[in-house]
């Protein structure tokens, strides 16, 4: 598993048995990434938000994040955005911010069919570290690297 260098409190991927390393490093896009045991990194990445900081990326980071999003669609990569919290969650709002749940809800909607930024809602990090691994367990059990539109959907 790679590890963004500037995630601050990495997810805990310990016991996971297929995960042999956990390698911390500076990933251009998202903060999760997997390198395959052949070498295959596949274009994709999950960029982790708790509650906080998808209100701030969402409200004041959201011209930042638009362009992080811009970027990893010229390189090919496809972000997965893990959210702490459920879909109800999300829809209730932030004490800390004035920007309404429902927007929220919209915006997050919006931006899944605008630039194929796909949101996961997890329980807690727990399950967001499980559904990292699933997903990564996934993909290379089909093996994109011998079929590249499995990725992309064409």
């Amino acid at each position: 598993m790679l590890i963004d260098s500037r995630e601050q409190i990495p997810l805990d991927f310990s016991g996971y048995r297929i995960v042999t390393d956990e390698i911390i490093l500076k990933l251009n896009e998202g903060d999760y990434c997997v390198e395959y045991t052949n070498g295959y990194r596949p274009p994709v990445v999950f960029e982790r938000k708790s509650l906080g900081d998808l209100y701030g990326t969402m409200t004041k980071g959201y011209p930042r994040f638009k362009r992080e999003l811009k970027r990893a669609s010229e390189h090919g990569t496809r972000v997965i955005l893990a959210v702490e919290g459920s879909y109800a969650k999300v829809g209730k709002g932030y004490k800390y911010s004035h920007y309404e749940g429902i927007s929220m809800r919209r915006k997050l909607n919006t931006m899944w069919l605008r630039y194929g930024l796909m949101p996961i809602f997890c329980k807690d990090r727990e399950e967001m570290a499980c559904r990292i691994v699933d997903y990564f367990e996934g993909l290379g059990r089909l093996k994109v690297w011998d079929n590249e539109e499995i990725l992309t959907g064409v």
